[in-house]
């Protein structure tokens, strides 16, 4: 039985820009103080554009990024013994989780070592050694840094799509539809600690083992109806659950996060086919140390913001709201040009695959990493 369909060069392409794409919006849920704390853009008259950027496109990226990494590991990896797999997995999402893992909270340190402040983030930590190790690796809980904690869920994704290989293989709808359940119904954690994260990446890798592809489902003639659909189902789901149901919140979420990944789908296809963004695609491969590199990065422009110019309440803020993403970005892509040239071993530490021309092939990754 086939376990991969292939991956075409256009289909390469949409890839890179939809991850560009994303890893850009989940920014939006971290720009500090958080999206979850109040400020000018989730509060008042302009709590949409938290709402909007923050809560329904970036969040929703998450389950867009597990699912194109599911569909790219059934194209590939999955063939490899569990071994390689594994040892493959951890060189490219563990090793550079633990290292920015750390460098997260060192920079916490340093600047409660300034300021006399103890950092929020490591208020709870128990002074164990497993205590210190969910900081860093999301063992049993929360990592210090949150964004890192959907790569410490992606990898746990990708093990679990391994070990249910055969059953994917054979009986691949059932296995979606018993990944939907235990996630809506019965507690997935330590093992995942956002089920949706691992029923968007089981769901890409079903479609490829279904023989579908991304391209396909991406035209907007496809993509567009469907995402129309879901979240028209979205709107009334509220008046056919009950309230007192624990898992309509839950059921809700999921369809809307669909709904956003048609979307994107087709918003990614459409700019590869009519915008040719050659930058996006040569850039690409940098978005991982991006992603990785968000949170520092977004902490030292806020400490220079807010010590400069203003509050979280101030209307100056949705200047820095919208334009923090962007900016990180832009760094990290200048970074990872410069690591270009460091020793392939030190790459792959810092962004887990090696770029420099000449340093070797480089180490592929899926679409969340």
């Amino acid at each position: 039985m086939s376990i991969g369909v292939g991956v075409s060069r256009s289909e390469s392409a949409q890839i890179e820009v939809l991850r560009a794409l994303c890893i850009t919006m989940m920014m939006w849920v971290h720009v500090s103080p958080g999206i979850s704390n109040p400020s000018f853009v989730n509060t008042g008259d302009h709590a949409w554009i938290g709402a909007a950027l923050g809560d329904f496109l970036g969040r929703s990226s998450v389950s867009v990024l597990g699912f194109v990494s599911g569909y790219l590991i059934w194209t590939g990896a999955i063939r490899l013994p569990f071994d390689k797999f594994f040892s493959r997995q951890i060189r490219t999402i563990f090793l550079p989780m633990v290292i920015w893992g750390q460098i997260f909270i060192l920079l916490l340190l340093a600047k409660s070592a300034l300021t006399g402040e103890a950092p929020n983030q490591l208020q709870a930590v128990s002074p164990t050694p497993l205590g210190i190790l969910d900081q860093i690796v999301g063992l049993t809980g929360p990592t210090a840094n949150l964004s890192l904690f959907f790569l410490r869920d992606l990898l746990a994704s990708s093990l679990i799509l391994w070990l249910l290989r055969p059953a994917v293989a054979r009986w691949p709808l059932a296995v979606l539809c018993a990944v939907l359940v235990w996630g809506m119904f019965l507690p997935t954690a330590p093992v995942v600690f956002r089920p949706m994260i691992l029923l968007f990446f089981v769901g890409g890798a079903v479609m490829a083992r279904l023989g579908g592809q991304i391209d396909a489902i991406s035209r907007p003639a496809v993509a567009l109806p469907l995402a129309a659909m879901a979240y028209l189902v979205y709107l009334l789901l509220p008046h056919l659950l009950l309230p007192e149901v624990g898992s309509a919140a839950e059921a809700m979420a999921t369809i809307k996060r669909v709904s956003v990944s048609f979307l994107m789908l087709a918003v990614s296809r459409s700019i590869v086919r009519h915008c040719h963004p050659a930058w996006m695609v040569r850039y690409g491969k940098y978005m991982f140390l991006c992603y990785l590199a968000h949170m520092p990065m977004i902490g030292l422009l806020w400490a220079v913001w807010s010590h400069l110019v203003g509050t979280p309440q101030d209307a100056s803020y949705l200047a820095f709201y919208l334009l923090a993403p962007i900016a990180c970005v832009s760094l990290g892509l200048a970074a990872g040009r410069l690591m270009d040239g460091l020793p392939a071993d030190l790459q792959c530490l810092l962004r887990g695959k090696a770029l420099g021309v000449a340093r070797g092939p480089a180490v592929q990754t899926g679409a969340g990493a």
